[in-house]
């Protein structure tokens, strides 16, 4: 929001802020001006040779701080009408004097505004008024000329408004209302010609000599004979008028250059700072987006790592479960070799102690054959050929399965114990603590031997 205030500027045109009614003479008149400089508003009210009770009402006006907004009176009847109303609009009242006018029954929509005329006569008798209500109510005397009084009624009854209607002496009028204006200033070639020019008409005067003052909205046309006094006050009034608005026109032009500079300022520094708002929002997405992409990156480097460690764990379980296979088949190999060499043991005492039983029952037996012999003659014993030093050849058997004929022996201790079969699956255990089953001597492999049959 803007902290310049715009001035109020001047609206109403100069004329329209006029209000001029003349006495008998051209010297006999009264002027209200009301002034605007645009901050304020003030009423400057100027008469000379008016009644004297109209000039101690507009006293009073100006003493208790009101303005006249109606005024008019008539010199030859002595009628007259001042209308206050404080700046505020309120404190409105009217006051009535020496006129018929004032015991009209008037509507609820009070008089807006009264205008007196004479037919000449100087008496109630020969009093001309018209009194306006609202937007085109009127009533009226019965001296009104005819014309006069079919144009109010024609703009009543079609319900278009009457501006102001201004009465004059010897029947002369005028009116100006939504269908233009009409009048009759007997004749008065002058002034019909100047009603008759172009551009609006504010107010009319004509004094009971035949002077007129029109007032425009730019300037007032006068005839001779109009006191000069009046003439300047109202000049200078335009003069003022004109130079204040064209001052305040000046001030309103200043004051809407300077909001629409400021406006302009704010719209740059608007500009601006959206600018500087997207710069930063790019700013912040890029700082986001580098943000996101180094959290990508640190996550797929941690899922990298995870992976590789997963893998490590996953190859170092695998080295493990293979070393434990190993440790497994090393253990069963091992207990495969304790279980051949507790049997192969077992069976060597087995057989052993068969072998020592066999020779016990054989020592026994050549006792007895021995006993036998000794009881036979010398010739029966050598025929029996009983020879204790003779030993029976014989091929020594596998001491494994104890079946087969053993053709190879253990390196490098030497013994002959195994056959083909055996020494075959007991190369098998090469590398797992193997042994000569027969000495228990450490195996290094095993050697075919052959023997010659002679």
């Amino acid at each position: 929001m803007s902290s310049i205030t715009v001035p109020r500027p001047i609206t109403e045109s100069i004329g329209s802020r006029i209000r001029v009614v003349f006495g008998s003479s051209g010297d006999e008149w009264l002027l209200l001006l009301d002034h605007d400089d645009g901050d304020a508003k003030w009423q400057v009210k100027d008469w000379k040779g008016i009644p004297s009770a109209v000039g101690k009402q507009l006293n009073n006006c100006t003493a208790k701080g009101r303005d006249c907004k109606r005024v008019d009176f008539d010199s030859s009847t002595g009628a007259w009408y001042v209308n206050g109303v404080k700046p505020d609009g309120t404190g409105g009242h009217s006051w009535w004097g020496g006129t018929e006018a004032s015991r009209e029954r008037l509507s609820a929509f009070g008089v807006r505004d009264v205008a007196f005329g004479c037919t000449g006569g100087g008496s109630y008798s020969s009093e001309q008024y018209v009194i306006l209500q609202g937007k085109n109510g009127y009533c009226c005397s019965g001296l009104v000329p005819d014309d006069l009084t079919k144009r109010l009624e024609g703009i009543y009854n079609r319900g278009q408004s009457i501006e102001f209607v201004r009465l004059f002496g010897n029947n002369q009028y005028y009116v100006q209302d939504d269908e233009g204006a009409m009048w009759n200033v007997q004749n008065n070639v002058h002034l019909g010609k100047e009603l008759k020019g172009s551009g609006p008409i504010h107010d009319v005067a004509i004094a009971g000599d035949g002077c007129w003052i029109v007032i425009r909205e730019n300037h007032a046309v006068t005839s001779t004979g109009v006191d000069k006094s009046l003439v300047d006050k109202l000049t200078t009034f335009y003069q003022q008028q004109r130079q204040r608005f064209n001052k305040r026109k000046r001030e309103i032009n200043d004051a809407q250059r300077l909001i629409r500079l400021e406006r302009e300022e704010r719209e740059r520094e608007e500009r601006e700072r959206q600018e500087r708002e997207e710069r930063e929002r790019q700013e912040r997405e890029e700082r986001e987006r580098q943000e996101r992409e180094m959290r990508q990156r640190q996550e797929e480097e941690e899922e990298r790592q995870r992976v590789q460690r997963a893998k490590e764990e996953a190859d170092k379980a695998e080295k493990e479960r293979q070393r434990l296979e190993k440790e497994k088949l090393e253990l069963s190999a091992a207990t495969r070799i304790s279980k051949l060499e507790a049997h192969l043991e077992e069976r060597a005492i087995e057989e052993a102690n068969d072998i020592k039983q066999m020779e016990t029952n054989l020592s026994k037996r050549k006792r007895a054959l021995r006993e036998s012999l000794e009881c036979l003659p010398e010739s029966s014993r050598s025929r029996v050929g009983l020879d204790e030093d003779r030993r029976t050849e014989s091929k020594p058997s596998c001491v494994i399965c104890h079946d087969k004929e053993a053709d190879h022996a253990v390196i490098p201790c030497g013994h002959l114990c195994l056959c083909s079969d055996c020494s075959t699956d007991y190369r098998s255990l090469f590398g797992v603590s193997q042994t000569c089953p027969l000495c228990r001597g450490i195996v290094q492999g095993t050697l075919k031997i052959y023997q010659s049959s002679g």
